[in-house]
């Protein structure tokens, strides 16, 4: 809100004229803001008008004429038509604030010249909106002690708001307490008409005849100032509500906190223990952190073959990464696999001719089987053994339940008809087994009968299988092996 006071007088003698209607135009087009007839004012003078816009027109005239007197004032002029009176200037100032401005001469402080009064150093004080200067220090009366009791006075910078009949006027007071045993000192007016900041409190004792700086206590509120003059400065509100200034802090520093803020860097106590183990370890290509218990970590190796499994979006990707067939997800109890196939306990495998190869798997009661495929003019072996590996001893359980199916192509065998041994390692087969080899032609069917095939037992754990005759040509098929226990 903008607010142009004035008066039209006539010339010479200056006498206040009422009733002239007075126009506040626009320099750019002559355009009307306002109009306003004059009258007397509340003092009596004659000739007063008055404005009140929201906020402002730019450059503009006020004109107003009289019988054959035309006045006119541009708002260039000094002292254009009066006073503004910002009455928008309490909105201002919450974000500006009011008191005194921190730092400009000697900040208005309150101290004791002697006798009974107070002295308001030089500085600047803002008001709502209004700005006290006090260019000189300024003495003002404290008023008499009381005999009996003493009081507590308060030193405040007292406005007179917009609309009383003093409007604008600013000026320093004290303003007396109430005297008493234990006194308090009065509350700061601050209403729609007036309007005061507390500058200080003075104690005066019953009977005192002077005051002292001791008698002083500031009181001092302050309003926001300017004074950052590097790019980074922050400004923090002292224990005494001043806005001080904090200078920019220096690279890798963070703001600490406490009643006054200041630069530092944060101690490694102050972190969080898991961020304190991470902090302690040290980085190394192909390595990654992990926590070895509570506030404990280490490092380990973190290869590129681990990253690449690591990455793969599921366990399929995962399998192609690590190079696994069809085998890697088939049931455990019936797995097919490269020329042989897994079911349960019973191991079929085919085998080239005159190769070798290793079935089955160890512990429990399930036993590592190896076979041979027969050789011409040779007696190969087939071995089922309760150990760990070829021809290591061991013993079968009389609860075991072992089978094994050989695929085998024979050569024309040995004179004596024998073209396969069944060994069972160097365990004792004794009557506690049950022990049954059969061998059977490509469709399964009986070999026994079919040609001549059967088995012989040579020793308590060694088997043959011989044909009643030599056999003059090749023969296919497979060997069933099972071992049961009798338990």
């Amino acid at each position: 809100m903008a607010k142009i006071v004035g008066y039209y007088r006539n010339v010479p003698g200056g006498t206040g004229v009422n009733g002239v209607t007075m126009s506040w135009k626009k320099k750019v087009d002559d355009s009307v803001v306002a109009t306003d007839a004059t009258a007397a004012d509340a003092y009596g003078d004659n000739g007063e008008f008055s404005f009140a816009v929201d906020g402002s027109p730019g450059p503009s005239y006020i004109t107003g004429t009289s019988g054959s007197e035309t006045k006119v004032r541009d708002s260039r002029e000094t002292g254009y038509a009066g006073t503004w009176f910002p009455a928008e200037h309490p909105y201002y100032d919450y974000a500006v604030g009011d008191g005194v401005m921190n730092g400009i001469d000697n900040s208005c402080a309150v101290d004791a010249p002697g006798g009974m009064n107070i002295r308001v150093a030089t500085g600047q004080i803002l008001n709502k909106g209004h700005l006290y200067r006090c260019t000189a220090a300024t003495t003002v009366a404290i008023t008499a002690a009381d005999a009996t009791h003493p009081r507590i006075d308060r030193v405040v910078c007292r406005l007179t708001r917009i609309g009383e009949t003093q409007e604008g006027k600013l000026e320093l007071a004290v303003v007396a307490g109430t005297p008493a045993a234990s006194p308090s000192a009065p509350a700061a007016t601050q209403s729609s008409a007036t309007w005061e900041i507390t500058l200080a409190t003075v104690a005066v004792a019953a009977g005192a005849a002077s005051i002292t700086n001791g008698n002083i206590t500031d009181a001092r509120e302050y309003c926001f100032v300017y004074p950052l003059t590097t790019t980074g400065d922050m400004l923090y509100r002292d224990a005494n509500g001043k806005p001080t200034r904090l200078a920019v802090g220096t690279s890798s520093q963070v703001l600490m906190g406490g009643t006054v803020p200041t630069w530092g860097t944060v101690p490694t106590s102050a972190l969080d223990a898991e961020l304190q183990a991470i902090a302690g370890l040290t980085s190394a290509a192909n390595k990654v952190p992990y926590f070895t218990g509570s506030g404990t970590a280490a490092v380990a190796d973190f290869t590129a073959a681990g990253r690449a499994l690591v990455d793969d979006a599921d366990a399929a990707a995962q399998r192609t990464t690590l190079g696994l067939g069809s085998m890697a997800t088939q049931n455990s109890s019936s797995i097919s696999v490269t020329n042989a196939t897994v079911s349960n306990s019973l191991v079929t495998e085919t085998l080239a001719s005159n190769s070798d190869a290793t079935l089955g798997t160890s512990g429990g009661n399930k036993h590592t089987i190896w076979g041979q495929t027969t050789r011409d003019g040779s007696v190969p072996t087939v071995t089922m053994d309760a150990g760990a590996g070829t021809g290591a001893s061991g013993s079968f359980s009389t609860s075991c339940d072992e089978e094994m199916r050989f695929n085998f192509t024979t050569g024309t065998g040995t004179s004596n008809g024998t073209f396969c041994s069944i060994f069972f390692g160097q365990t004792r087969l004794d009557s506690a087994f049950n022990v049954q080899i059969t061998p059977e032609d490509s469709n399964g069917a009986d070999l026994v009968y079919n040609a001549g095939l059967y088995a012989a037992r040579v020793s308590s754990n060694e088997f043959e299988l011989k044909t009643r005759n030599a056999p003059t040509a090749s023969m296919s098929g497979s060997l069933y092996i099972s071992v049961r226990g009798r338990a």
